[in-house]
C-alpha cells in the first residue's frame, strides 16, 4: 500500500513539474525567414499572388504525398492541405495554411523593395495550447519548418540549391 502511494504522489509531483516548466514556453510560435531578390516588387508580388504558381517553387505544395491537388485564385486544396489567401495588400499577402483536421494556423508574406530589387520575408505564426506536449512539440517546429521555408524562397529567386 505505501509502494503505490509513493508512486501515485510521485506521478502527480513529477506531472505537476512538467506542467510548470512547459508553462515558461510561449503559446504562440512564429517563424520567419526572408530572402533578398533582384527581382522588381510588382513581379514578386504577381509571382506571390499567383497561387497556381506556388507548386513551382513552394516544397509545401510541391510535395508529391498531397493527393488531389487544385489550386485557384484564392486557394490551394490537396486531401491533407489547404492553403487560403485571406487578405492581400501592395505590401502584404497573408494566407491560413489548415492540416486536415489537425492544425491551423497563419501564414503570409512581407514585401519591401522597388523596381529594382526585393526583399521578402516568409513567416507563419502557430498558436499551441497549453498542454505539455504541444508546448515541447513547438521547441522543433523551427528546425523542422525553417529549412523547407529557405529552399522555397531559394527557388522563388531562380536559386534551386539546396539550404541548409
Amino acid at each position: 500500500m505505501r509502494f503505490i502511494k509513493l508512486a501515485i504522489i510521485s506521478f502527480i509531483v513529477i506531472a505537476g513539474i512538467i506542467t510548470a516548466i512547459s508553462a515558461m514556453i510561449p503559446s504562440k510560435v512564429n517563424i520567419i525567414r526572408s530572402v533578398h531578390l533582384s527581382l522588381p516588387k510588382d513581379s514578386v508580388i504577381h509571382r506571390l499572388s499567383d497561387m497556381n504558381d506556388w507548386k513551382n517553387w513552394n516544397l509545401y505544395i510541391s510535395n508529391p504525398a498531397l493527393t488531389n491537388l487544385t489550386a485557384s485564385a484564392n486557394e490551394i486544396r490537396s486531401n491533407e492541405l489547404t492553403v487560403q489567401k485571406t487578405d492581400f495588400r501592395n505590401d502584404s499577402l497573408i494566407t491560413l495554411w489548415s492540416q486536415g483536421s489537425k492544425k491551423t494556423f497563419d501564414g503570409g508574406f512581407v514585401f519591401f523593395g522597388d523596381e529594382r530589387e526585393t526583399i521578402v520575408q516568409w513567416y507563419f505564426t502557430i498558436q499551441v495550447k497549453w498542454y505539455p506536449w504541444e508546448k515541447f512539440s513547438s521547441v522543433i517546429y523551427e528546425k523542422q519548418i525553417g529549412p523547407m521555408m529557405e529552399e522555397s524562397l531559394n527557388r522563388l529567386s531562380g536559386n534551386r540549391s539546396v539550404a541548409q
